[in-house]
C-alpha cells in the first residue's frame, strides 16, 4: 500500500512537475506570442510612421516645388505684365512727348506767323512814314551841307570881288588921269598897269 501511495505520490508529483513546466511554457510561450506580436505591431507603427514622415516629406518636397513653379510662374506672368505695363507705359509718354512737340512746333509756326504778321503790319504802318522821315532829315541835311558851301563859295566869290573891286579903285587913284583920245599910246602903257593889280586878284 505505501509502495502503491508513493508510486502515485511520485506520479501525481511529476505531472504537477510536468504542468507547473508546461504551464510555465505556455505563459513564455504566450509572453514570447505578445511580446512578438507588440514588437510586431511596434514595428508596424514605426515603419508605419517613417513612412508617414518620407510621405510627408516627398508631399512637403512636392508643395515647394509646385510652389517655386508656381511662384515662378506668377513672377514670369507678373514680369511679362510689368514689361508689357512699361512698354505701354513708355508708348504713352513717346505719343505724349511727340503730341507735346508737335502742338509745340504749331504754336511756334503761329506765334511766327502772329510776328510776322505784326512785323507786316508795323511795316505797313511804320515803314514809309519813318523811310519818308529818313529820307527828308537826310535830304535837310544835304541841303544844309550844300546851302553852306554854296554860301562859301559865294562868300569867297564876293570877297575876292570885293578885293578886285578894291585894287582896280586903289590903282586908279594912282594912276594920272591922261587924255586916252590924243594920245593912243598911252592905252598900251596902262594895260600892263591892269594886268599886274589884277593879277593877285585871280590867285
Amino acid at each position: 500500500i505505501q509502495a502503491t501511495k508513493f508510486i502515485r505520490w511520485r506520479v501525481r508529483t511529476a505531472a504537477r512537475r510536468r504542468d507547473a513546466a508546461e504551464f510555465a511554457r505556455a505563459v513564455s510561450h504566450d509572453d514570447a506570442r505578445v511580446t512578438c506580436g507588440a514588437f510586431v505591431r511596434w514595428c508596424g507603427f514605426v515603419a508605419e510612421g517613417r513612412e508617414r514622415a518620407r510621405e510627408l516629406a516627398r508631399a512637403d518636397a512636392f508643395h515647394r516645388k509646385l510652389t517655386r513653379a508656381s511662384a515662378f510662374d506668377a513672377w514670369r506672368a507678373r514680369a511679362a505684365r510689368t514689361r508689357s505695363a512699361n512698354v505701354d507705359r513708355l508708348a504713352r509718354a513717346w505719343r505724349s512727348w511727340l503730341m507735346l512737340r508737335d502742338r509745340a512746333r504749331r504754336l511756334e509756326a503761329m506765334a511766327t506767323a502772329h510776328t510776322d504778321a505784326l512785323a507786316v503790319t508795323f511795316r505797313d504802318a511804320y515803314l514809309l512814314p519813318s523811310a519818308f522821315q529818313t529820307w527828308a532829315a537826310f535830304a535837310a541835311r544835304n541841303h544844309r551841307r550844300y546851302a553852306a558851301m554854296e554860301f562859301a563859295e559865294t562868300s569867297r566869290a564876293r570877297r575876292a570881288l570885293h578885293a578886285w573891286r578894291a585894287a582896280m579903285e586903289d590903282a586908279r587913284a594912282s594912276t594920272p588921269l591922261e587924255d586916252t583920245t590924243n594920245s593912243p599910246a598911252a592905252s598900251p602903257a596902262r594895260t600892263p598897269t591892269r594886268a599886274s593889280t589884277s593879277a593877285p586878284i585871280v590867285s
